[in-house]
């Protein structure tokens, strides 16, 4: 299969709570390397500022007829040190690797089977917004990098020197058995009881449109909760399988006491919505009260549910005021 390489680059990190403020001027960087797998084209990305290092595997499909948007799928996220990046950088950067770079006008299209093809992005970082979660500074950082200095390489196999075949590999390596079948073998809840949503600045997404992510920040473990309008309570629930990192589809479920919404009449005991969760990592699902009809007494459990079963739940005591 020969493709158009274009500079795609898709992060997708949910990540621990930041304090810090950045100024203009610190770099924001990405590479990407593309190989074939089938007929999915597998993307490896790791990223790079001053907000996090962190780098995801997704993969498409071009043979089949969908939107753009739609062809990239999240297969799992992986950790990556600065100092590895800053190497994987630098073995691109290099004199005998430019000299595999393409011009930026360059339309012609390249097999993955007998080329290496990468991608990589640059940008100064002008973000100096206050943010509560990293995700939301790395999506905002991602926006500003892919309206800065991009370029694509293409290296034929049999030309490319030691060190670029060796950051092939080892990219490579990161999505290994990604198109495999996910094997959740339990979950466990490893925090529970009050929690704090953390919402961030507005800021631009890929697509154009101005977005707002929550975060969510564990504040006190208990099992008893005293009810109030703007309280949130949960869980953070962690999947064990392999392989690591992957992302697998999830439901989730809160049962509660009779609940009547004050303006439409209606009625229900069950809340439920679906969600992802990445193999190893933690997720957090919650409920809040928002409104004061919901601030009722008694037993409220919150379950976690994988293939049709209950595979984590939690009850909390509830007391209304």
């Amino acid at each position: 299969m020969s493709c158009k390489l274009l500079v795609t680059t898709i992060w997708a990190s949910a990540l621990v709570a930041s304090t810090n403020v950045f100024a203009q001027g610190q770099q924001t960087r990405a590479l990407t390397y593309f190989f074939q797998k089938g007929a999915r084209i597998i993307h490896v990305s790791v990223f790079d500022s001053p907000f996090d290092t962190s780098g995801s595997v997704t993969s498409e499909d071009p043979t089949r007829k969908e939107h753009a948007p739609d062809r990239y799928h999240t297969e799992r996220q992986f950790s990556v040190s600065r100092a590895e990046f800053s190497k994987m950088w630098s073995t691109i950067m290099a004199r005998n690797a430019q000299k595999f770079a393409l011009a930026k006008n360059d339309e012609r299209w390249f097999d993955y089977v007998h080329n290496y093809a990468f991608s990589t992005a640059e940008a100064p970082l002008a973000v100096q917004k206050h943010y509560a979660d990293r995700a939301v500074a790395a999506f905002a950082a991602l926006g500003q990098l892919l309206s800065g200095s991009t370029r694509n390489y293409v290296v034929p196999k049999d030309k490319a020197p030691a060190a670029i075949a060796t950051l092939a590999t080892e990219l490579g390596g990161y999505a290994k058995n990604v198109l495999e079948p996910r094997k959740v073998t339990g979950a466990e809840i490893v925090e529970y009881g009050i929690l704090k949503k953390l919402k961030s600045e507005r800021f631009l997404a890929l697509e154009g449109t101005v977005r707002q992510k929550v975060g969510t920040q564990f504040v006190q473990s208990t099992s008893a909760i005293e009810a109030s309008v703007g309280k949130t309570f949960g869980i953070g629930v962690k999947f064990l399988g392999e392989p690591d990192g992957a992302i697998i589809p999830c439901h989730f479920r809160c049962i509660h006491p009779k609940l009547t919404d004050a303006a439409s009449g209606r009625t229900n005991n069950v809340d439920e919505w679906e969600g992802t969760c990445f193999i190893g990592q933690v997720r957090y699902t919650s409920y809040t009260f928002d409104y004061q009809w919901e601030l009722v007494s008694g037993k409220w459990t919150i379950q976690v549910v994988y293939g049709g079963k209950v595979v984590a739940e939690k009850a909390f005591d509830v007391r209304a005021p």
